[in-house]
């Protein structure tokens, strides 16, 4: 025996389309091996479990594996389980997607975003009459179950094509009632179909009514369920008690059947479900008996929708067994025979996962309400969703401010490139960015100089979430850059800022990399023949070098970074944001880009450097010590070299 939901997984893993009939009476394990089913491994693994299930060796077992829907890993419980029919052994396997209870948070919900999407991936049958009764529209899956093309749908007479003939002038009539305003139409109602080769399915409808601008009905809109195969095996559920029982067992869940009056019928449970009373203080007893009162109210009114509108009905709710609180999710299924069935599940582990989530999303706003830095998160279409309270302060905006609004144009300097907005999206588009330096004017009408860095957040399987970014006041360090634009800062020769410009900087970022906790790197470089230049060139020659010097290291560092002229061939740059793994790849760099300039000829002499590197995370040492420093490694490396050369 196979029931549908298992040729549906193994259709789905396969890309096949098995009927019961290719399935049944074959062997399982060859079946499996076959068509690779699942891996090696675990086709291992199942194997010994299903031969202990039948030899009696255990009673249930359980396994758990990964497999991939789609594309998409998912991960499934599997339960075997043995019981015995007029003598003979068999064996019961179930599985359970329990993929939320697995990666809870990594949860994708699909959304329709247009009717004519829904349309085209609706499982669901979806039929539009005009007022005549006649198809304007029916979708692919109402096309497969009535087994007509399209074409072969519109424009036809709904009631003489798809409705059987016992019952097609009872419909007709109650449907242009129905178009005269006479009679409310039935929200919920079970209705066969005929199909194309002459057979019944069974439709789970849900209808509404078309109206026109001025209220007037033009027609309805009905979706619809086939539930022939879900009817048949509800009598065949009914029929099978003990088939049930022994399946019933394997699940971890609990299910009851109770009447219309809330008279429990029938009461079975997984091993894993803690009960709330034993089985022979709830058979024949009514629910509201047995229950606390919060939950017989939530009951009473899941009972009421069940058999008012007869359909699946789930309630969530707490409840105390022995001392502890646990989750339960509760679903109830109406039956044939004003019977209701009711599962529920523990999702104990899930609530508390929620709870663990909602307490670390407090954590995290509060930490980012305290970081003395602008944070703005947007979601995918570029609103805001969140800012911190630093962001306020930096631009008199809160977050009822700018709903709506694009909130890099709002606080953007009306002196500001306006381009800048376009080279923003742009950036954020192809991923990250790192210090993107713009001038904004906030609420109160001042001017306020920051640094915008960004990251995208990606859930699970790789789609964008969200983009945080997150914005620096640079003011200080703008002030000051334009003050040292009026000072004597700069080498004349070089370009490079000279020893009192690099100093002043320098010692205003080394304070910002202690407040921040970022890194900095400090190079000090010098030429190792700029004495020979001179002697044998001129010094006409010697200032070429220099200059070449200083393109070369524009070149090798960022233009974020600080790069002067100390005196005479000794230069020194100051790495911004620099991790310390990657000093020795940017001194790499600079190397190479000095062999490269020699590799083209250009001088009559060739440019060699000697280089020393300290990094500077947390320490509180001054310029002046991490200089000596890096100038003590700077000899000891020109030191290397020389010793090198002569051997």
């Amino acid at each position: 025996l196979a029931n549908s939901v298992w040729l549906q997984f193994i259709n789905t893993v396969l890309g096949t389309n098995f009927k019961p009939a290719q399935v049944t009476e074959k062997n399982f394990f060859d079946f499996c091996i076959k068509l690779q089913c699942f891996d090696h491994n675990f086709q291992i693994l199942l194997h010994s479990a299903i031969e202990k299930i039948i030899h009696n060796e255990a009673e249930t077992i359980t396994l758990e594996n990964t497999i991939s829907l789609a594309g998409i890993p998912h991960c499934f419980k599997f339960v075997i389980s043995r019981y015995s029919l007029n003598g003979t052994s068999y064996c019961v396997l179930l599985f359970n997607d329990i993929t939320e209870q697995k990666q809870f948070q990594d949860q994708i919900k699909e959304q329709r975003d247009t009717f004519q999407k829904y349309l085209d991936i609706s499982p669901y049958m979806m039929v539009i009459l005009n007022e005549k009764g006649t198809i304007t529209l029916a979708n692919k899956k109402a096309c497969q179950i009535l087994g007509y093309a399209y074409e072969e749908l519109i424009g036809k007479d709904w009631f003489d094509t798809c409705v059987p003939q016992d019952m097609r002038e009872d419909v007709r009539n109650v449907f242009f009632e129905l178009m005269k305003g006479n009679i409310h139409p039935v929200e919920f109602y079970e209705n066969p179909v005929v199909t194309k080769d002459g057979s019944l399915r069974l439709i789970a409808w849900h209808n509404t009514v078309l109206n026109d601008a001025h209220g007037n009905i033009i027609g309805t809109m009905s979706s619809g369920e086939d539930i022939t195969e879900q009817k048949r095996m509800e009598i065949e559920l009914l029929k099978s008690t003990t088939n049930l029982k022994a399946i019933v067992k394997a699940f971890p869940d609990m299910y009851i059947v109770a009447d219309r009056d809330g008279i429990i019928q029938d009461y079975q449970f997984g091993e894993e479900m803690k009960l709330y009373a034993p089985k022979d203080m709830v058979i024949g007893k009514k629910y509201y008996e047995i229950l606390p009162e919060h939950i017989t109210e939530l009951y009473r009114n899941a009972l009421n929708e069940v058999f008012t509108y007869n359909k699946i009905v789930g309630i969530e709710y707490p409840i105390d067994i022995e001392g502890e609180t646990h989750w339960r999710e509760a679903r109830l299924v109406p039956m044939i025979k004003d019977r209701v069935m009711v599962v529920i599940r523990d999702v104990t582990q899930r609530k508390h996962m929620e709870i663990a989530l909602a307490e670390s999303e407090k954590r995290y706003r509060h930490l980012v309400n305290r970081i003395p830095a602008a944070v703005v998160e947007m979601n995918v279409n570029g609103d805001i969703v969140f800012v911190n309270d630093y962001f306020v302060h930096l631009t008199g905006y809160t977050l009822e401010n700018l709903k709506g609004t694009h909130w890099f144009r709002s606080i953007l300097h009306p002196h500001e490139d306006k381009r800048k907005i376009r080279q923003f999206v742009e950036l954020i588009q192809q991923g990250d960015v790192n210090n993107f330096e713009i001038r904004i004017i906030n609420r109160e009408g001042h001017d306020t100089h920051i640094t915008i860095t960004t990251s995208n957040v990606y859930n699970a399987v790789g789609k964008l979430e969200r983009i945080v970014c997150i914005a620096t006041d640079i003011t200080p360090i703008v002030m000051l850059r334009d003050k040292l634009k009026e000072l004597a800062i700069k080498d004349e020769l070089t370009g490079l800022y000279n020893r009192r410009g690099f100093t002043m900087l320098a010692e205003q970022q080394l304070k910002l990399s202690k407040r921040s906790g970022k890194g900095i790197a400090l190079f000090y470089i010098d030429m190792d023949n700029m004495k020979t230049i001179n002697d044998t060139m001129g010094h006409h020659e010697g200032d070429k070098a220099l200059i070449d010097v200083a393109g070369i290291l524009r070149l090798s560092f960022r233009d974020s970074d600080i790069i002067g002229r100390l005196g005479g061939d000794e230069f020194a740059v100051l790495a911004i944001d620099c991790e310390k793994h990657f000093m020795e790849m940017m001194q790499q760099r600079l190397i190479e880009n000095a062999d490269e300039f020699n590799k083209k000829g250009l001088r009559m002499y060739t440019i060699s450097l000697s280089v020393g590197s300290v990094f500077i995370g947390d320490s509180s040492s001054s310029l002046d010590e991490v200089l000596s420093l890096a100038d003590s490694l700077m000899y000891k490396n020109k030191m290397q070299k020389k010793k090198h050369r002569l051997s």
